[in-house]
């Protein structure tokens, strides 16, 4: 019963990912998809996506799901808990799961981060985005501050993390993630879902990309630029240590 629980952060590839798990959706099986599976002779697995967060726990500790399944459990949005809210239950599953439980998210350069995500809430026609406001609306730690309290919006300048629970968020990062991948290498990601799950996943096109890019990264000025690496320190941070990480293994 393999299970792979996946923490979206907004413009980090999320979307192209999870439709390697949708793609295969069909009518007659409405939340349910099949893909791949190695060395099956051509054979499908049915596999369960529409499941939520709170019933993929509530089954578990019911013991209710479907051993023959592999289950793509995805977190994602402000209406959810966070990976940080999720921690106790967290705990309890791979209690429950061991090594059949797959935890991951995937980080992305601040820099280009802050590029499409305005550029996202730009075409979506959210009146807080305008080039000259960039720095002023945009969000401390986007990134970190998702896998905190899962605040999705740009224009929220509290910065929630105190340096006791951005201590413990980074702890809990490398306790309870099994990989932090990067928007840089997603095949390197897959691989590593393949490899563990015998699966034969595969990018063939990107998915929710911004077609009209309102600006662009030699579009900022300096001054601009420095301000927003200093409301994301934290999440430079994070892309560097699992960036620098990947590197080293490819060594």
């Amino acid at each position: 019963m393999p299970i792979i629980l996946f923490y979206h952060i907004g413009k980090t590839a999320g979307s192209t990912i999870g439709n390697l798990f949708y793609k295969y959706e069909t009518k007659e099986t409405p939340g349910m998809i099949s893909i791949d599976i190695k060395g099956n002779d051509g054979e499908r697995q049915i596999e369960s996506t529409n499941l939520k967060f709170d019933d993929f726990y509530n089954k578990s500790l019911k013991r209710e799901l479907d051993v023959k399944l592999l289950y793509y459990v995805k977190q994602h949005g402000h209406h959810v808990k966070s990976f940080y809210q999720d921690i106790k239950k967290l705990k309890e599953l791979k209690l429950i799961h061991n090594d059949n439980l797959f935890i991951f998210t995937i980080l992305r350069n601040p820099l280009e981060h802050t590029i499409s995500l305005y550029n996202y809430y730009n075409n979506v026609n959210v009146p807080t985005c305008s080039k000259e406001k960039i720095t002023d609306t945009l969000r401390y730690n986007y990134q970190a501050h998702y896998l905190y309290n899962s605040t999705t919006f740009w224009r929220d300048n509290e910065n929630y993390l105190n340096k006791k629970d951005t201590n413990k968020l980074l702890s809990y990062i490398d306790l309870y993630f099994d990989h932090v991948g990067i928007v840089d290498n997603l095949d390197y990601t897959l691989n590593i879902i393949n490899n563990k799950f015998n699966t034969d996943l595969k990018i063939t096109k990107k998915k929710n990309v911004t077609k009209k890019k309102t600006i662009r990264l030699s579009d900022l000025t300096e001054k601009e630029i420095e301000i927003i690496k200093k409301k994301t320190e934290l999440d430079n941070y994070l892309y560097m240590k699992y960036k620098n990480k990947l590197e080293s293994i490819h060594k």
